[in-house]
């Protein structure tokens, strides 16, 4: 594996990205919107993100999507977003059965209109908060016999994209290719007895 240093301009020669990666990063583009810092690399199949290469920075803010050497992350690795990343402010309904996931669309309807990834085991419903809503972290979702089937990925909450690959080999993949819609909390409706309750928010990449 490459040991990159993103910082040392003096450090040659640099891992390049294929175009695999360029293709893999612009379509994330595509679908969330170029503010950065948006997109991660993960280690291959895998939920960890590289932190060896995101800790390069002294701050989120920092990162530079063209970098050559941030782009060479990506290569044999997963993709995911920083979910209430301020500028793009993209939250994430993870529903972790297709079951759960039917039961939100019921009582949501609009979710037919965002942004939708088909997990390994659920779905992902992408959304854009409202600029005049606070931000939320992060919040677990409870059914009404207290099982948990899902969160509300805000703040410190980062999620896998398409192409990436599940840690148990399946894949994600886009279901519904639209805008991500724009959302505050009034506008989500829980089926009855479901409530979110919230998470520990984990500061370890508010680098």
């Amino acid at each position: 594996m490459h040991k990159f240093k993103l910082y040392n301009k003096n450090h040659s020669p640099q891992p390049l990205a294929s175009a695999e990666v360029a293709l893999k990063i612009s379509s994330a583009q595509s679908y969330f919107g170029k503010n950065h810092p948006l997109l991660l690399p993960f280690e291959k199949r895998s939920k960890i993100p590289k932190l060896s290469v995101v800790k390069g920075y002294s701050n989120f803010a920092d990162i530079k999507i063209n970098e050559p050497a941030y782009r060479a992350a990506f290569n044999d690795g997963n993709i995911g977003i920083r979910n209430g990343c301020p500028k793009a402010r993209i939250i994430t309904i993870d529903a972790n059965t297709p079951e759960a996931a039917v039961m939100l669309r019921k009582k949501n309807l609009w979710l037919a209109d965002t942004l939708t990834v088909n997990s390994p085991h659920g779905f992902h419903f992408h959304m854009r908060w409202h600029t005049k809503s606070e931000m939320p972290f992060v919040e677990r979702l409870f059914n009404e016999s207290g099982h948990e089937i899902g969160e509300l990925r805000g703040q410190c909450a980062l999620t896998l994209i398409p192409p990436s690959i599940h840690p148990d080999g399946g894949e994600y993949s886009f279901t519904n290719v639209t805008e991500p819609l724009e959302i505050g909390w009034g506008d989500i409706v829980l089926p009855d007895g479901w409530a979110f309750e919230p998470a520990y928010c984990s500061k370890a990449l508010e680098v």
